[in-house]
């Protein structure tokens, strides 16, 4: 009997992996040095409740006083602040999408969209946000990289999705006449990469 107990538990132990297989994780992706966990092209807002409740682990030292919380969104599907790309991580990304390397913030080339897509982000549109691991100490911004067809530049950006570049998140395509304009359902939804710091 006592045999046929160890038996039986070698093998459930051989075969509880095939039926019972572990979830799997977010492949991660190296692009130059950067791990990226995942990518998603629009997050929803946090509200400012869910913020309070959360901030601490988020990594917010802030949380906006009323309505959407775009910054707060994106950390939450991040797990937490930190695990948003830094400015010095986005800009490393953007010296391989527009293979310009003269040290400065602002980077212009024609973008390798066939690398875009490798890291995630979709290469139909004109201008792609991202979202960095950084807040103002006012608590009503954060900053963002844009990610266009011509170049890329950081830029200040309100956490609650209003103003010249925050309406512009997700989407703004060029229209031969009228400068630009931003499209929606998408033109207020920030773009987010989550990094993989599993190794920091």
């Amino acid at each position: 009997m006592k045999r046929f107990f160890i038996f039986l538990l070698f093998v459930s132990a051989a075969l509880f992996p095939a039926v019972c297989p572990a979830a799997a994780a977010d492949p991660v992706v190296n692009i130059g040095g950067v791990r990226i966990r995942k990518v998603l092209f629009a997050v929803s807002p946090a509200d400012r409740q869910e913020c309070m409740r959360n901030k601490e682990s988020w990594g917010l030292k802030h949380c906006l006083s009323g309505g959407r919380d775009y910054l707060a969104g994106a950390a939450k599907a991040c797990g937490g602040l930190q695990n948003l790309p830094t400015g010095k991580e986005a800009k490393e990304l953007a010296v391989l999408l527009y293979g310009d390397d003269r040290g400065k913030d602002a980077l212009y080339g024609p973008r390798d969209d066939r690398l875009l897509e490798q890291i995630g982000l979709p290469s139909s549109y004109d201008h792609l946000y991202v979202w960095l691991a950084d807040e103002t100490a006012d608590g009503k911004g954060g900053y963002i990289r844009m990610f266009a067809d011509k170049g890329s530049i950081p830029y200040y950006a309100r956490r609650d999705g209003s103003g010249y570049v925050s309406s512009g998140f997700g989407l703004i395509r060029y229209k031969s006449k009228f400068g630009f304009q931003t499209t929606r359902p998408n033109a207020e939804a920030p773009s987010v990469i989550c990094i993989d710091r599993s190794r920091d």
